[in-house]
């Protein structure tokens, strides 16, 4: 989480997997801090990606100021439409902060193979 926030003032995102249990400071704690953060990185779409999944613990999750859920276990195809939902939503009020193409009405999830070789990871 600490990394995560860290990271998110010193660098340009276009979307944050945030998971909610962590080490030192927790994933509710980290988005609360990255929206805190001066635009356009406090406004950095973030989509929780967790297994934290009942209806009280999202609530949670969009309270802290995340955009979206993913329950883990993650299927591909679900994930990739909430990230594509998320980026959508921001691109219609500051598409240029993150060089977001606005998506297609039609959303064809990419494969497996090409969503690894465009998403980066951030170091432990």
């Amino acid at each position: 989480g600490q990394t995560a926030g860290q990271l998110a003032s010193e660098q340009d995102f276009d979307i944050i997997l945030m998971d909610i249990r962590m080490p030192e400071m927790d994933g509710l704690e980290a988005t609360r801090r990255i929206r805190a953060l001066p635009a356009p990185h406090g406004q950095i779409p973030i989509l929780a990606l967790t297994a934290y999944c009942f209806p009280d613990q999202i609530a949670q999750c969009r309270e802290a100021g995340m955009d979206g859920h993913v329950a883990k276990p993650v299927d591909h195809a679900m994930l990739m439409q909430a990230v594509a939902d998320a980026l959508a939503r921001c691109s219609q009020w500051s598409a240029d902060a993150f060089r977001v193409e606005p998506v297609a009405e039609t959303f064809a999830p990419p494969d497996r193979a090409e969503f690894d070789q465009v998403v980066t990871f951030a170091p432990r």
